[in-house]
């Protein structure tokens, strides 16, 4: 039975999602503004989709149409497409898209001239260790936590050649980078999701206007999910903690001779090694980067005028250096683009998916699920625990604080709990998606710039996960019963 599934992955996840078809069809109505517990049919179809076939993309795409069929019925295929083009068209996702564009282009041009090969071979020149060059993965991660994308390709593209040298496993490499990217960002005021959040506070009416800042800074020690998953990668690193699940498999499979990376990976081992071209020096990759976080700040963290700023300086100072030659510009960018089309696509289907299933009231579902949960001491670990679940399944990002954080405050004020706490709570689930889920775009960032398959890291990072969120929950637990 077990090698008949096996063989038969996709064709049993293609009959799953026409079981679910069938039964949105026949058991619900179109047209309606909420769908209560039928809401989590798309994001549970997709979750499961993606464990059985490893195709993530395409299960957002299952999961989008899904959804949109639960509510346009006969108008699916012209609804979706709508939809698809409504993402498009948004400026928050133009804003992302174009950021993942112009961070191809960063990458493409510090990869092509060397400049990244100079600086992982400069860092393996001073320590053959692979837990000093985990830890310095770890403290980049929290220096360049200004902007998660910045830091997650950055140092992805940096160090995961010195560290396949050093035969550090890929899920690893993956691993250390994605736990120091959004979680010392959210917990950095100079990051856009504090900003975003402390926003968000003011625009509800919790923050008087120029006041959310202060706020949200209120509530950055009740972050534990943020703080628990960054001391357990630490632990890991240093040896502390042992090696387990994907991590622990990783490591067998090098020291047993295999690859570094995992087999789906294998193809990026035949890649043409980069030449360091001649002029390259410790300026060509220092130069871009400290320029970028320069303008990062310059431009109040504006990443699109960031990055691109940053890239016309590197330009200038490759041609200077003789690096790049004025015909190579546009190929090298075009070929940074090229890199990032499928990362693009992701975000695309994943934000259709994610806009489709607001539409049909799932984040409204858990908030009514949790609200019969009326007690000071045990709402903050509630609200965590449910929206932990919801975000693992898609994760909304930001999205899920402007539709959640009126409703979370306002439960909390209504039973006594300690809004901060509450808020918190609400915050790590968010920044657990962010981590976790497979619909996560820091995921993709992370495993496109590690050279690993999303499916892979996900799974290699399951077991450390799910000791960080067993944590906090415990210690929003505790901090909830002795602060009622």
């Amino acid at each position: 039975m077990q090698e008949f599934l096996g063989k038969h992955k996709r064709k049993i996840g293609y009959l799953m999602v026409l079981v679910c078809f069938v039964a949105v069809g026949l058991f619900t109505r179109g047209g309606q503004e909420a769908y209560g517990p039928w809401s989590l049919f798309p994001p549970v179809m997709l979750f499961e989709f993606a464990i059985m076939t490893k195709s993530v993309i395409e299960g957002f795409i299952w999961g989008g149409v899904l959804a949109t069929f639960m509510v346009q019925r006969g108008a699916v295929f012209t609804a979706y497409m709508d939809g698809i083009q409504e993402t498009i068209m948004n400026a928050d996702n133009v804003y992302l898209i174009m950021i993942f564009l112009l961070i191809g282009i960063f990458i493409a041009f510090l990869k092509r001239s060397g400049a990244a090969a100079y600086f992982a071979n400069w860092l393996a020149s001073k320590t053959k260790n692979p837990k000093i060059l985990l830890l310095i993965d770890w403290i980049l991660g929290i220096i360049l936590s200004v902007d998660e994308f910045m830091a997650g390709f950055t140092i992805g593209a940096a160090m995961t050649p010195v560290n396949d040298e050093r035969k550090i496993p890929r899920e690893m490499t993956a691993y250390v980078v994605r736990s120091v990217n959004v979680n010392p960002a959210c917990m950095n005021p100079l990051n856009a999701w504090a900003i975003f959040i402390a926003t968000t506070l003011e625009s509800i009416g919790f923050a008087a206007s120029g006041q959310g800042m202060s706020e949200f800074i209120k509530v950055i020690p009740f972050l534990f999910f943020n703080m628990i998953a960054m001391v357990i990668s630490l632990l890991v690193i240093l040896g502390v903690f042992p090696k387990l699940g994907g991590i622990k498999k990783a490591y067998q499979r090098v020291e047993a001779g295999g690859p570094v990376a995992p087999e789906s990976a294998v193809v990026d081992e035949s890649e043409e090694e980069i030449e360091v071209k001649k002029g390259v020096n410790l300026l060509s990759f220092i130069v871009p980067i400290v320029t970028l976080v320069a303008a990062a700040f310059f431009f109040e963290f504006n990443m699109v005028y960031g990055i691109m700023a940053a890239t016309v300086v590197m330009v200038i100072l490759y041609v200077i250096q003789g690096i790049v030659s004025v015909s190579d510009i546009v190929p090298i960018a075009l070929e940074g683009i090229g890199d990032l089309v499928e990362l693009t696509t992701f975000l695309v289907v994943g934000m259709t998916m994610a806009a489709a299933v607001s539409q049909i009231g799932f984040t409204e579902f858990v908030v009514g699920a949790i609200s019969g949960f009326m007690t000071p001491w045990l709402l903050p670990v509630v609200i965590f625990v449910a929206f932990a679940f919801t975000e693992y399944l898609v994760t909304f990002n930001w999205t899920l604080y402007l539709i959640a954080l009126p409703s979370v405050i306002g439960l909390a004020e209504a039973v006594g709990t300690n809004v901060y706490l509450a808020i918190a709570a609400l915050v790590c689930a968010g920044v657990w998606g962010s981590n976790a889920s497979f619909s996560s775009d820091n995921g993709v960032v992370v495993a496109s710039a590690c050279k690993v398959k999303l499916y892979e890291q996900n799974i290699s990072q399951l077991a450390y996960m799910g000791i960080a969120v067993v944590l906090s929950a415990v210690a929003f637990l505790i901090a909830g019963i002795a602060m009622a």
